[in-house]
């Protein structure tokens, strides 16, 4: 299914936030929420009582060891669409389009560009032998 919008969330230990794109590159939404199980049941919440389909969104992080783990499992629980991201990559795109501003709110939009412009794959849910073996490595 094509994608209608681009969600780029910037992780952290405490709190994720997160911009949405449309197609055509417009903000719709961004903002801030508690990294924990209530701050992510919110997030989705908010997001249905919005209006959007979730299924017309692609969602993206980059790679953050344990900070994103929570928030890609309820992704993928909820057969959503996630990317998850090589920080280089985000980082050297970031300079291609001219960002040298580092903070959490501009670091969410620049994901949800990435997302929108180079369409990366989703990730697949690991298998619990490929999580204990990622663990070990």
């Amino acid at each position: 299914m094509k994608k209608r919008y681009f969600m780029g969330i910037d992780m952290a230990k405490a709190t994720f936030d997160f911009c949405l794109l449309s197609s055509a590159g417009a903000c719709r939404w961004r903002g801030r929420f508690c990294n924990d199980a209530r701050g992510i049941e919110r997030f989705l919440a908010q997001l249905r009582a919005r209006g959007w389909k979730l299924s017309q969104i692609h969602f993206a992080l980059e790679a953050t060891g344990v900070y994103g783990k929570a928030l890609i499992a309820a992704l993928h629980r909820a057969d959503l669409a996630v990317s998850v991201l090589n920080p280089a990559q985000v980082k050297y795109f970031a300079f291609s389009v001219l960002r040298r501003t580092k903070n959490d709110r501009v670091d969410a939009e620049i994901i949800a560009r990435f997302c929108r412009e180079r369409k990366p794959l989703a990730t697949r849910p690991l298998r619990p032998i490929e999580e204990q073996l990622k663990v070990l490595a």
